[in-house]
Parts: C-alpha cells; sequence; structure tokens
C-alpha cells in the first residue's frame, strides 16, 4: 500500500464522520486527541513518577470528593440531554449507550464520594455489589440494543463499524466485571475463614 492510498483511505474516513462537528474544537482530525493521549501516558507512566519519587503524596481526600460530586452532577445533566437525544432525535443507536452510561455513573460516582469520605462512611457503601450488577445489566442491555445491527440488514447507520467496536468493547467489559465480581463476591465467600490466634 503506497502513501497515496494511505491518504485516500484516511480521507474517505474522514468523510464519514458527522459534519456538524466537523468544525468543533478536536473534531476535524484524530491527531489532536491522540496528541493528547500519547501527551498523557507520557506524563503518567514517566514524567509524573519522576517528578514525584522524592516527594510525599499528595492528600487528595478533599479534591476527591469535590470531583466525584462534580462528575455525579456532570453525569446527572448528560443522562438529561442524552435521553432527550434518543427520545426526541435521530440517532438513538449512538445515544441510547450514552444515555445508559451516564445513569449508571451518576450512581457510580455517589459511591465513589461517600468512600473518599473516609472510613466513617463506609457502613453506608454496602450497596458495592450491587452497583456492580447494575454495571453488568447496563452492559447486558447495551449489547442487547446494539445486536439489532446484526438483524437489521437494510439499516444504513452512518458508521457502523463504530457500532461493532462498542460491542467488542462491551463485551470485554462484561468479561472484566465477571472476574471482578466472581473475585469480590463469589470467590470471597468460598474461602474458609481463618482461625483467629
Amino acid at each position: 500500500m503506497d502513501l497515496h492510498s494511505i491518504l485516500q483511505l484516511y480521507d474517505d474516513w474522514l468523510k464519514q464522520g458527522d459534519p456538524r462537528v466537523q468544525d468543533w474544537l478536536l473534531m476535524s482530525s484524530p491527531f489532536p486527541q491522540t496528541l493528547i493521549i500519547m501527551v498523557y501516558i507520557y506524563f503518567v507512566k514517566f514524567l509524573g513518577p519522576r517528578l514525584m519519587e522524592t516527594r510525599k503524596p499528595f492528600e487528595l481526600k478533599t479534591v476527591m470528593i469535590i470531583y466525584n460530586v462534580n462528575i455525579c452532577a456532570f453525569c446527572l445533566y448528560m443522562f438529561h440531554e442524552n435521553q432527550n437525544a434518543a427520545c426526541l432525535s435521530p440517532g438513538g443507536m449512538s445515544t441510547f449507550q450514552a444515555l445508559m452510561n451516564s445513569g449508571v455513573h451518576v450512581i457510580m460516582y455517589s459511591y465513589y464520594a461517600l468512600a473518599a469520605m473516609g472510613p466513617a462512611y463506609r457502613t453506608y457503601l454496602w450497596w458495592k455489589k450491587y452497583l456492580t450488577i447494575i454495571q453488568l445489566t447496563q452492559f447486558a442491555v447495551v449489547m442487547m440494543h446494539l445486536s439489532q445491527i446484526f438483524l437489521i440488514w437494510d439499516c444504513h447507520y452512518q458508521c457502523p463499524w463504530t457500532l461493532y467496536i462498542l460491542c467488542v468493547l462491551e463485551i470485554i467489559f462484561v468479561f472484566l466485571f465477571l472476574d471482578f465480581y466472581y473475585r469480590a463476591y463469589i470467590k470471597r465467600r468460598k474461602q474458609p475463614k481463618r482461625a483467629v490466634v
């Protein structure tokens, strides 16, 4: 494959994007996001640890609580907006997953905010197991919704390959969350209790 063919493939790929968002920040090309991700990975894996190796860890309890409450509020807003987008405009195939994800993240970040408040709030975190079940249910419902692409052959969805990628991601998440659920709640229950000496 020569350079001209690669550029042609790239141009064809960009034409499949949504023209309404082409002029938005970071949406004209995949390169800005790729650069941001590469800089982030470099910082997290190399530069950040090197800068922090001689310093004490930051105390982030208050920052974590504020962050989690704000993310919870943002996800609640996105849940509302995605609900409107899924119900009132075309494109529900791609917005339904975001709707479900935002709803689950409201619950999830509420849990994280309570957990960040410290040991005094542990009694309010009894529902961690059910949070995992809610997440697994979300993945199952989204997978069923996405399976329509395999059943309706004459559906001309804008970028069907994105739905295939989303299906693969959902399958990966199901396996990861099932593994976590098994290790955290089933395997732990089966292990014999050790005698206290």
